[in-house]
């Protein structure tokens, strides 16, 4: 049997974001953009230095989320989580939004 996350028409919610992040790579540290985060993933900008099939580390505030880079291209690159993020810590980086703060 074929989980949801196999599938090929299966794409989880995403929430979108507009958050200062960090990937931390074998190369170091680097300051990223986080467009939008799932349970399965997320997508940063900029990615053009990130190679498919990366270990990498998605640090947003004080979580840490270890990722395998999914796909990368020049303006933008998709992360999928080693492992699913609690719905507590999703919701944590949802509301660091500075959109989201009320005027």
């Amino acid at each position: 049997m074929t989980s949801d996350r196999d599938s090929k028409t299966y794409r989880p919610m995403r929430r979108l974001a507009e958050l200062g992040a960090e990937v931390i790579s074998d190369a170091g540290p680097a300051p990223v953009t986080l467009r939008d985060i799932s349970r399965d993933g997320a997508k940063i900008t900029p990615g053009y230095w990130m190679a498919r099939g990366s270990a990498v580390t998605l640090k947003v505030g004080d979580d840490e989320l270890p990722a395998i880079v999914h796909w990368s291209r020049d303006d933008a690159a998709g992360l999928r989580f080693v492992e699913r993020p609690d719905p507590e810590m999703l919701r944590r980086i949802e509301e660091s939004d500075p959109r989201r703060a009320s005027s």
